[in-house]
């Protein structure tokens, strides 16, 4: 029975096969039987749930990835999201567009431009998102991530390190 492959995201597919009419005295055993069709389809996901990028860098680069049936092509969406400590406009700037996979591309990259505020601060951290998958494939389990922003500023600090004192009087 030949398997007709489409570009349709259906999850497995099953249908049943029965045989009948055994002839010339033959006994049939098992005539019946599901047959299932397993969807292979591209997974795709960041690289990694967390980069790390200093605040002087111009730009944080972020990786997505496909792995599994590479053959087609695909889309998906990405975006920062809310909810990170970093604040936008003051610490990155938003983005959000879509990526295109296309026969057998396995890894795309988008960036986050980042402000360097030059205050002394703890990190802070920019939530991403992927979304929106388009063509035959999966979102995997890896479809958020958190960027660290980590401060390059220095705070007050007291020079020198060692002080001497006379005592009055």
């Amino acid at each position: 029975i030949p398997i007709i492959s489409d570009t349709l995201v259906t999850g497995n597919l099953n249908f049943n096969f029965n045989l009948s009419g055994a002839g010339g005295g033959a006994v049939l055993g098992t005539s019946n039987a599901v047959v299932t069709i397993i969807e292979v389809n591209g997974v795709v996901q960041f690289s990694s749930s967390t980069y790390v990028v200093a605040e002087n860098v111009t730009n944080a680069l972020i990786t997505v990835t496909r792995s599994g049936a590479i053959t087609n092509s695909l889309t998906v969406d990405y975006a920062t999201a809310a909810g990170g400590s970093a604040v936008p406009f003051t610490h990155y700037t938003p983005v959000n567009g879509t990526l295109s996979f296309t026969n057998g591309v396995t890894n795309q990259t988008f960036s986050v431009a980042i402000v360097d505020d030059q205050v002394a601060q703890p990190d802070r951290t920019v939530n991403l998102s992927l979304t929106s998958l388009l063509g035959v494939g999966s979102l995997g389990s890896i479809n958020t991530a958190t960027l660290t922003i980590v401060d390059n500023d220095v705070g007050l600090q007291f020079a020198p390190t060692n002080f001497t004192v006379q005592e009055a009087g």
